[in-house]
C-alpha cells in the first residue's frame, strides 16, 4: 500500500457529479483540483450499509473540508451510472457535494494498495493529499467499520500548521512549534524513488527512538559527516541547529575526525591478529576523545554510531562497553546504529 511520503498516483476517471440531467458526469484527473489539498476517500460498495452513513457526513461536514481549501473525493470501484443510481435512490446522498470517482477498472485502487485480498473490494481507506501531490496522511478500516470524519478533519488541521502537534490536538490549541527538519525534509524530496524505503526511514529514525534529543542529533551530525556526502552533512548540521548546542556539534565534528583514524587503524590491528602489532604503541594523539565539550556518554555514543560506519569491530565492541556501562541501555545503542545504518544509505543514494 503506498503510503506517507509517496506520490498520489495519476488517474483519470468518469465521476458522478451531479443529479442534473446532462450534467451528471464528468471526467477528472489528479490535475482537476491544481494547487489544493485532497482528500481521498474509498468505499468498498454502493447500496451497502455503512458506506452512505460515511459519504453522507463528508456531505454534511464538505464546507469545513472547503474552508481548509481542500476538495473531498468519494470513490469506489463502481461504475459511475451505478453511483447516479444510488444518489438518485437514497436520500441521504441526493445532494452531495462532492464528486463519486468510478474506479470501475480498479487501476487506482490497485495502485494504492487497498484492494481487500478476499473480496477484492476497496478497504476504507482515507489518503490526505498536500498541493504538491505527496501523501501526508493515510487511515484504512476494515469492511466493518466507519471512519471517523472529524479525526479526518483534525488530521488536515494538524498537517496545514506546518508544526508539531501533540496527542489529541484539535485545532486553535497551542502547538508543540515548528517544525525543525525543514533541509533535512527538502533534502527527503530529492532522494531517487528506487530508495523511497530510505526516504521514509530518515525521518522515522530521527523522530521515533529511544534516545533523548541530545543524542539523536548527536549521533545524526557525527554520522552524516562520516558518510563523506556534502548534501547530507549540510543537510544534518542546519536542522541539528534547532535541537543541540554548538558544543554538541562540535563534538560530532571530532567524533567524525577522530574515528576517522581510529577506525582505520585498529581496524588493522584487528584484521592482523598479531600479538607483535597488538604491543606496539599507537603513538597518535586522541586527547579530544577524553575531553568533550558537552558530554562524555555521548560522546562516546557518537564514536561508536561512527564505528558502525567504519567497520572496526575492536571500536564498536569499546565503545558499546563504555556507554552500557554508562548507563545506556542496549536499545539505545540499537537507536544509534539506526541512524548510523541509515544515514550511510542515504548518502549512498545521493551520490548515485
Amino acid at each position: 500500500m503506498l503510503t506517507i511520503g509517496d506520490k498520489f498516483p495519476a488517474f483519470n476517471l468518469q465521476a458522478c457529479v451531479s443529479r442534473e440531467k446532462g450534467k451528471e458526469f464528468q471526467e477528472l484527473t489528479e490535475k482537476s483540483y491544481k494547487d489544493k489539498w485532497l482528500v481521498v476517500f474509498f468505499w468498498p460498495m454502493d447500496f451497502t450499509f455503512i458506506c452512505p452513513t460515511e459519504i453522507a457526513e463528508f456531505g454534511r461536514k464538505n464546507a469545513d473540508f472547503a474552508d481548509r481549501d481542500a476538495q473531498l473525493l468519494g470513490a469506489s470501484t463502481d461504475t459511475h451510472f451505478v453511483h447516479l443510481a444510488w444518489r438518485n435512490n437514497h436520500e441521504d446522498l441526493k445532494d452531495l457535494p462532492f464528486p463519486m470517482l468510478a474506479d470501475t477498472k480498479h487501476e487506482l485502487s490497485r495502485e494504492l494498495g487497498i484492494l481487500h485480498k478476499q473480496a477484492g473490494v476497496c478497504l476504507r481507506a482515507t489518503f490526505i493529499v498536500d498541493p504538491e501531490g505527496i501523501i501526508r496522511w493515510v487511515s484504512v478500516n476494515d469492511l466493518s467499520v466507519g471512519r471517523s470524519i472529524p479525526e479526518v478533519l483534525r488530521v488536515l488541521d494538524g498537517l496545514q500548521t506546518n508544526e508539531l502537534c501533540p496527542c489529541n490536538w484539535e485545532k486553535g490549541q497551542p502547538t508543540l512549534g515548528k517544525q525543525t527538519m525543514k533541509a533535512l525534509e527538502e533534502l527527503r524530496a530529492g532522494i531517487p524513488e528506487y530508495a523511497k524505503d530510505l526516504k521514509l526511514n530518515l525521518q522515522s529514525v530521527l523522530t521515533q527512538s529511544s534516545l533523548d534529543e541530545t543524542q539523536r542529533w548527536g549521533v545524526a551530525v557525527a554520522t552524516a559527516i562520516a558518510t563523506r556526502n556534502a548534501k547530507l552533512r549540510e543537510a544534518t548540521l542546519a536542522d541539528a541547529a534547532n535541537h543541540v548546542s554548538p558544543e554538541v556539534i562540535d563534538d560530532a565534528r571530532a567524533v567524525a575526525s577522530m574515528m576517522g583514524m581510529n577506525n582505520v587503524y585498529y581496524r588493522f590491528r584487528h584484521f592482523m591478529g598479531e600479538s607483535e602489532y597488538k604491543n606496539m604503541r599507537a603513538n597518535l594523539r586522541m586527547h579530544r576523545v577524553g575531553k568533550p565539550l558537552a558530554d562524555k556518554l555521548g560522546f562516546e555514543l557518537m564514536s561508536l554510531a561512527v564505528s558502525a560506519i567504519g567497520g572496526c569491530e575492536m571500536c564498536v565492541k569499546s565503545h558499546e562497553a563504555v556507554v552500557t556501562e554508562g548507563g545506556l541501555t542496549r536499545e539505545q545503542v540499537h537507536d544509534a546504529v539506526r541512524i548510523a545504518a541509515v544515514m550511510q544509505g542515504v548518502a549512498v543514494a545521493l551520490d548515485q
